[in-house]
């Protein structure tokens, strides 16, 4: 059982990894397929950090909770909670304007992504509860 919180983190910084690349190879395209459009460079500074940047930081984070035992859980619980903050945030904008369709594409990414991180997280405590237990 310990092999599903690693498998989940590891394609969690596949994912977040491809997802910087993109953002630095074609930050204006990626962003006007979201809705984004730059006025400046600070849009453009601000989307290349917050996209590209915090992509990149989260793969590192997940990537390094594959390999070391004590960063799993922290790891696992990260993606969780903040999949749910912005699937819930996504959702009351999905619920309260007009969005375009690709935003209810994300939400489902993102429900999907907050309930890996929760089973990873419940196995791997699961698991740390077992090693620990009396013999």
């Amino acid at each position: 059982m310990s092999l599903i919180p690693r498998i989940i983190l590891a394609l969690m910084a596949l994912y977040c990894a491809g997802q910087a690349l993109a953002v630095f190879n074609d930050p204006v395209g990626l962003g006007a397929w979201v809705g984004y459009s730059f006025e400046g460079a600070s849009g453009r500074a601000e989307f290349l950090a917050l996209y590209g940047g915090f992509f990149l930081g989260l793969a590192g984070f997940f990537g390094y909770g594959v390999i070391d035992r004590a960063w799993r859980a922290p790891g696992l619980c990260v993606l969780t909670v903040t999949m749910l903050g912005a699937g819930g945030a996504r959702a009351v904008a999905i619920a309260s304007t007009d969005t375009a369709p690709v935003s209810t594409m994300v939400l489902y990414y993102e429900i999907a992504f907050a309930l890996a991180g929760a089973v990873g997280w419940w196995l791997h405590r699961r698991t740390a509860r077992g090693a620990d237990a009396p013999a």
